[in-house]
């Protein structure tokens, strides 16, 4: 599989590199997210405003995980891995993407069902995560065909993913805390959040552009 990779200066076998992969467009992503839960109500819609912020999240989460999903594997000398520091913030950002992104997904989905129920709405109000991880549980849950997983560990899944964004805030600081930035490795905080993302976002929305986020791991 193609993917983006670090070509140094002195390599010329360009063929043999690869080059650099371009990401999906925003637009496609927009066209993505335009089939979740697709409607005749305009209220049930994703608007085109959060279609394209989650579009250009979405066109990051490709660039930085095509980085690390390189890194992860490289054994080739000539390949550029990513600094240990690089590696661990890259890791810290795909966690705080995969979380906006679900999030985002998410409360769209749980204001799309209560329109759908004839309940009142705001679409400016935040939706909290125990509302809007079980609206994305049920709707991956309901797309699934066969199940790939559980409600019971998706919902502890997406609570990882919650628990890793969480640790990149520092809003309150425990004494006995370890130091957060050296537990963002790739079994811990990667592997998980890169299979649950690409999983439940997969499952809720076709078709899926052809992305890095296609490689499973």
């Amino acid at each position: 599989m193609d993917r983006l990779i670090a070509r140094t200066a002195h390599i010329d076998d360009v063929g043999y590199y690869g080059g650099f992969v371009a990401t999906a467009s925003v637009d496609e992503w927009v066209a993505f997210l335009g089939s979740i839960v697709p409607s005749t109500n305009p209220l049930q819609v994703m608007p085109p405003l959060q279609r394209r912020n989650l579009g250009y999240r979405l066109q990051l989460m490709e660039f930085d995980c095509a980085l690390l999903l390189l890194d992860r594997e490289s054994t080739a000398p000539f390949y550029s891995t990513l600094h240990g520091s690089v590696r661990s913030m890259k890791i810290q950002q795909i966690c705080v993407l995969a979380h906006s992104i679900l999030e985002g997904v998410g409360a769209h989905l749980w204001r799309a069902g209560q329109t759908a129920a004839n309940l009142p709405v705001n679409p400016a109000n935040k939706v909290r995560v125990t509302l809007w991880q079980p609206a994305l549980v049920a709707d991956v849950m309901g797309s699934q065909n066969p199940p790939q997983t559980t409600a019971a560990a998706l919902s502890a899944q997406l609570a990882g993913i919650t628990g890793w964004r969480d640790r990149v805030h520092m809003d309150r600081f425990e004494p006995n805390d370890g130091l957060h930035f050296n537990e963002f490795t790739y079994a811990a905080a990667f592997d998980p959040t890169y299979r649950t993302f690409r999983m439940a976002l997969s499952a809720i929305a076709q078709p899926w552009p052809d992305t890095c986020l296609n490689e499973v791991i």
